[in-house]
């Protein structure tokens, strides 16, 4: 059983770095690594314990003496169920997540993701002037092909969420990335969508209400 384990996920170690559980709350969507299930296209399955990198945005597991492990063909999975979420593969090495609604006719997926912004240095009464440098957030997102050293994290820099909201219309994606964008997709009831979620007072920030806002535009799918 062991050995199908290994072969059906193709696995690759990732060099240079490894993480125990109790570190994957700085890099991973998950507190912890949690039992899921790969489905692949051909039908078969099999089960690891998953969690998903907000940095690189791929989804990786727990390998043997808690090493951390990537998927060498991801384009043979169709999706990989954790804990009754849904993450479908999407191309290259990406994951989103679909997102479970009331309605099924417009399918909401998130692409999770964050970047790195500097805590600046220390002045003046310990206060500190942000750093936006984006030459310097590249290097530091890119360090340890793609994962970031453990010494900075909350110490230099801090997580910054942009993760990337999707609607699948006719079998192609939509991107939004903001209420007024949502309504955009949905042209012949752009006003009436930008009205009503302005007075439903919804926060973009806050995904239930992404969510609610999603359910609300369903009724305009054509």
């Amino acid at each position: 059983m062991k050995n199908k384990h290994f072969t059906i996920l193709c696995l690759i170690l990732l060099p240079m770095l490894s993480y125990a559980q109790d570190d994957s709350d700085s890099k991973f969507l998950f507190e912890k690594f949690e039992k899921g299930k790969v489905i692949y296209k051909k039908g078969s399955t099999t089960t690891a314990s998953f969690n998903y990198n907000i940095f690189t945005g791929k989804m990786v597991f727990m390998g043997d003496n808690n090493v951390i492990m990537e998927l060498a063909n991801p384009s043979l999975i169709s999706f990989i169920n954790i804990n009754d979420r849904v993450f479908e593969h999407i191309k290259n090495d990406e994951f989103y997540e679909k997102v479970k609604l009331n309605s099924e006719t417009l399918p909401l997926y998130i692409k999770w993701y964050s970047s790195f912004i500097s805590k600046g240095k220390t002045g003046a009464y310990g206060m500190r002037s942000v750093n936006n440098s984006s030459t310097e957030m590249k290097n530091i997102n890119q360090d340890f092909n793609g994962h970031t050293p453990d010494l900075v994290l909350g110490k230099d820099v801090v997580k910054q969420p942009k993760n990337s909201y999707f609607l699948k219309i006719k079998g192609k994606f939509q991107k939004f990335n903001s209420f007024d964008s949502l309504a955009k997709i949905f042209k012949k009831h752009e006003l009436e969508i930008k009205e009503q979620l302005k007075e439903s007072n919804l926060d973009f920030k806050n995904i239930e209400d992404v969510k609610k806002a999603v359910e609300y535009c369903s009724q305009f799918v054509e």
